[in-house]
């Protein structure tokens, strides 16, 4: 854990409204904030965040031990990349982050930066330490990181670093992105690390994430300008374009510090470590789109607005997801993970089922399920027996369904049906497909059709001893039957929390 994220006591600390007392990991965030300036951050709300998250990240935790070796050259480890994006766009849980930035950029520690560090310095720099290299005009560190404060071991260590940057690429004069991203890196990793880290951003130019020219910096606001108005040409309606870009130079340089509420910065900074200045790019445009949408906002400057709207986000997901649509160049290939007819990914739209989960099962219901389209029609972290009947209820009786279930210990399950849930129907004879997805795959079918039974109360699938009951407190009893065999391999009572309902149309 970074020195940033120490524990802190006593004095007139303020302690991250983003902690949560279910993640030992991270107790303390490790920032000070300015009194007024960051709103609170509801901490069940971030605690829900983090719930889903993990659930996404635990479909490929055997990948993150598995391929724990760092053997490919370059930047990125590219089979990681490739595999991670997507879950990267998601949200990673808090409690991963640093093996994933690890294992993703092949970091290895060496005696470089300690080297350095001793070298020049004695192995020390002192805390009052003024004058510390922002590798641009500003010479204060606490203008260069404008409006974020980390723990005094924190702030060392952002200072220790600069000025080993500074020694090792005396050539660069110019890289004004460097402090606040060295001081968001610090929440997740130790000093040697970040170090580490930042040689590669800064060697790799070819891949662009630092910006270490003034003019290639214009040239990037002036594109960023250029998408934003053509994805919201009111803008130009309202604010000059000289402000625009004064606005976009201000985010891009302070990686959205200041713009954002911490958990919403941290989950930019993984993108952005992932995809580059381009993901930037993308982001500030539909800010724009959503401020020129806003009315909260009427007569305040540009920046007053943006902030205004920004700030009164406490997840910035949802707008996240319509960021990754947003075309940066006319020769870009739209990804295919993020289609803009969102029906058909489960993946931008289900908590529990992956696009590979998805395959699998349609594989083991009726191939021909893979031309039909899938949405989400319910998904709840605190669902009820009533709600996943009337949602099921509000559909015709012909339309086909999963219902998905996440229990408190972690495992993934359900089952198929082939018609609607609806109470008290007579056609009770009907195609049914059980299944766990966690902690191992595993489908359970019969031969023919089976009886589900669905009442107010509860759901039955199966005929003399059902397989499985969902009471209407959605506790699932799994039992040893005829028609479906031994579907209590994980367990017999299981309490559920999270639940899904999915619908082929």
């Amino acid at each position: 854990m970074g020195l940033a994220c120490q524990a802190m006591q006593g004095g007139n600390t303020k302690k991250s409204a983003y902690m949560t007392k279910n993640d030992n990991w991270i107790r303390t965030a490790g920032f000070l904030f300015k009194p007024g300036f960051y709103k609170e951050i509801d901490e069940s709300t971030y605690e829900i965040h983090q719930v889903q998250y993990h659930i996404l990240w635990r479909r490929i935790q055997g990948t993150l031990k598995k391929r724990s070796s760092i053997v490919s050259d370059g930047l990125f480890n590219r089979e990681l990349y490739h595999q991670w994006k997507q879950y990267i766009r998601a949200g990673v849980p808090d409690a991963i982050s640093r093996d994933v930035i690890l294992k993703l950029f092949q970091i290895i520690p060496d005696d470089t930066y300690w080297k350095t560090i001793k070298e020049n310095f004695e192995g020390l720099i002192p805390e009052n330490f003024l004058t510390v290299p922002t590798f641009s005009s500003v010479e204060r560190i606490d203008d260069a990181v404008p409006k974020f404060y980390i723990t005094s071991a924190g702030l060392i260590a952002l200072k220790r670093i600069l000025w080993a940057l500074y020694k090792v690429y005396d050539t660069i004069k110019y890289c004004p992105q460097l402090p606040p991203l060295i001081s968001i890196l610090l929440v997740y990793l130790n000093e040697e690390e970040v170090f580490l880290l930042c040689c590669k951003l800064l060697e790799n130019t070819e891949t662009l994430y630092l910006i270490q020219d003034k003019n290639a910096c214009k040239e990037f606001t002036a594109n960023t300008v250029a998408i934003s108005i053509r994805e919201e040409p009111k803008l130009k309606e309202f604010f000059s374009v000289k402000d625009i870009e004064k606005n976009i130079w201000d985010m891009v340089m302070k990686l959205f510090i200041g713009y954002f509420r911490v958990s919403c910065v941290l989950k930019i900074l993984m993108t952005f470590l992932v995809e580059g200045l381009g993901v930037l790019a993308k982001f500030i445009s539909q800010v724009f789109v959503e401020v020129c949408n806003d009315k909260t906002g009427n007569g305040l400057g540009l920046k007053e607005r943006v902030q205004n709207y920004t700030m009164s986000l406490s997840s910035c997901h949802a707008l996240m997801k319509k960021a990754f649509r947003v075309r940066i160049s006319n020769d870009e290939v739209p990804d295919p993970s993020t289609p803009r007819n969102l029906k058909n990914s489960c993946l931008n739209l289900s908590m529990l089922i992956s696009e590979a989960y998805m395959q699998e099962i349609i594989n083991n219901i009726n191939p021909a399920y893979a031309n039909h389209g899938t949405r989400v029609i319910y998904t709840s972290n605190t669902p009820k027996f009533s709600d996943i009947i009337a949602a099921s209820s509000t559909f015709p009786m012909n339309i086909s369904m999963l219902c998905v279930f996440l229990t408190f210990s972690y495992e993934i399950c359900g089952f198929y049906s082939e018609l609607a849930l609806h109470c008290n129907t007579n056609n009770s004879e009907q195609n049914c497909l059980i299944f766990f997805l966690e902690p191992e795959v595993k489908f359970f079918k019969t031969d023919g059709n089976t009886c589900l039974k669905i009442s107010k109360k509860e759901i039955k699938i199966g005929r003399k001893v059902p397989a499985l009951v969902v009471d209407k407190n959605l506790v699932l009893t799994w039992s040893k039957s005829e028609e479906f065999g031994d579907c209590n391999t994980f367990g017999g009572n299981m309490n559920v929390q999270v639940c899904e309902l999915i619908a082929f149309i």
